[in-house]
């Protein structure tokens, strides 16, 4: 019995240990994720403004006005850059119902935003960013409390190890007690 309490102090060391690396995993993943909607937002935003100011006061059809992104190469590649990553980060099949709604909501504002862009639809695509930054402060806070408190299977193997460790010291406290009584 008294060398199972060194396991179990291992065991719950290595559990603290990796919870600990997937902990730092995921607060990397929630500022890339963060850095991302700001890149992708901002592109949108400016590519917006520098199209409208090329063709401000013209009389011209929405696919020659919107052809200009293609002026501004870079910045559009951006834009679709980041949304990609965005999309690629975010679990469209989460199991439990509230994270489910809310990366749907998310993602569908991530794809409205280009949708309306791609339409010409600029004032939309402006409340579609409101509304985005709404809904990533939830996402975020989120993932950032997932991060805090652990994975549900981290803190049910550390509660179990706990009890285990707790049981066997009870144990060889008795055992003890009766050698010396």
């Amino acid at each position: 019995l008294h060398t199972l309490f060194p396991y179990t102090t291992l065991f719950r060391s290595l559990i603290t240990t990796k919870e600990s690396k997937v902990s730092e995993f995921r607060q990397k993943w929630i500022s890339d994720l963060r850095d991302e909607i700001s890149k992708y937002t901002a592109s949108a935003d400016v590519l917006m403004d520098k199209i409208s100011k090329d063709t401000d006061g013209k009389h011209i059809s929405l696919s020659i006005r919107m052809s200009n992104k293609l002026v501004h190469g870079d910045l559009y590649a951006d834009m679709i850059r980041t949304r990609t990553s965005i999309l690629l980060r975010i679990n469209d099949k989460e199991k439990v119902e509230s994270e489910y709604i809310t990366n749907k909501q998310f993602l569908d504002l991530i794809n409205d935003i280009s949708k309306n862009f791609e339409n010409g639809q600029f004032q939309e695509v402006h409340n579609n960013i409101d509304s985005l930054v709404t809904v990533s402060r939830a996402l975020l806070k989120h993932e950032w409390n997932r991060a805090r408190d652990g994975e549900k299977r981290f803190q049910q193997a550390r509660a179990c190890a706990e009890w285990v460790m707790g049981g066997a010291g009870m144990v060889i406290m008795a055992i003890d007690r009766k050698s010396v009584v």
